[in-house]
């Protein structure tokens, strides 16, 4: 916050522009108040009540005055918790601008950058802590693992590790102990946007408590099982199961998917116009 508010005070910039709802974002829009500076949050009205995140993107919507949300619902949140309406807007979803405009990659591309396998069913995984729940994540961890070592046995298993958070490191250290159990799983730290987009296209279906298990992966029409409570709130598309963190709930889920097509729906997230819907907002 120190930080931010030298960098505030030196610039002046006429308006900030905030995406998301991590601690950095909370930090840079709380020091924009003592100098006035006027906020556009991004991606507000959102809820996910397994994360701290939860609690600093609801403080960051009530510190700013514009608001560009991703789906109807998550607007009509923000005008709720607001008490009215005005600069509230739905814009859609940034990464479904992304997605209409990446040339995903092909199975062989992605072989030859990140020497992963896709020519087998592959499952692109992403877990981070529940970060509200830190005094359960030990057990947690138990009932993933052993759910993994199974679905080991069946799929080939790409994992990226964990972001900042608070039990990220720990997280970390697990992953590290299950890959010498396991040494076929493969972990990344990051794959880079196209990378991740890439995997998810040809990839059998997502295993974790992502957000890209909602919002990107709705657009591709890809299945998800969603573990725990991290994303607990959020809109859930039809290709999404959702499941306790428990290992026979995570492979009964694995087997329901593998019984199902896919899904093909619209996506409630926008039609690949956002950006330019927030331009127009903040010009007028």
């Amino acid at each position: 916050m120190e930080q931010f508010g030298s960098v505030w005070q030196q610039y002046r910039p006429d308006r900030v522009i905030a995406l998301g709802d991590r601690y950095e974002m909370f930090a840079a829009v709380a020091t924009t108040l003592p100098f006035g500076i006027p906020v556009a949050h991004v991606h507000g009205g959102e809820v996910t009540l397994g994360a701290i995140d939860n609690a600093l993107r609801h403080s960051i919507s009530h510190m700013s005055d514009m608001h560009f949300t991703c789906a109807d619902a998550y607007r009509d949140r923000v005008v709720r918790m607001l008490g009215h309406d005005t600069g509230v807007f739905n814009t859609g979803a940034l990464s479904v601008d992304n997605l209409m405009t990446l040339d995903l990659l092909s199975v062989e591309a992605i072989h030859q950058r990140f020497g992963i396998d896709l020519a087998r069913p592959t499952v692109l995984i992403t877990y981070h802590p529940e970060t509200v729940y830190v005094d359960r994540a030990d057990r947690l961890w138990e009932e993933w693992a052993n759910a993994l070592k199974v679905l080991a046995t069946r799929y080939a298993l790409i994992v990226t590790l964990p972001n900042a958070d608070t039990g990220g490191l720990r997280l970390r250290e697990r992953w590290k102990e299950l890959k010498n159990a396991l040494p076929d799983i493969m972990t990344v730290d990051s794959l880079g946007a196209l990378g991740y987009l890439s995997c998810m296209k040809h990839a059998a279906f997502l295993l974790g408590n992502s957000s890209s298990g909602y919002v990107e992966a709705s657009f591709l029409g890809k299945r998800v099982i969603d573990v725990g409570d991290r994303q607990t709130g959020r809109l859930v598309t039809p290709n999404i199961v959702r499941c306790p963190i428990e290992t026979p709930a995570i492979l009964a889920a694995t087997d329901r998917i593998e019984h199902e097509p896919a899904h093909r729906f619209p996506s409630p997230y926008g039609d690949g116009h956002a950006a330019e819907r927030m331009v127009s907002m903040l010009l007028r």
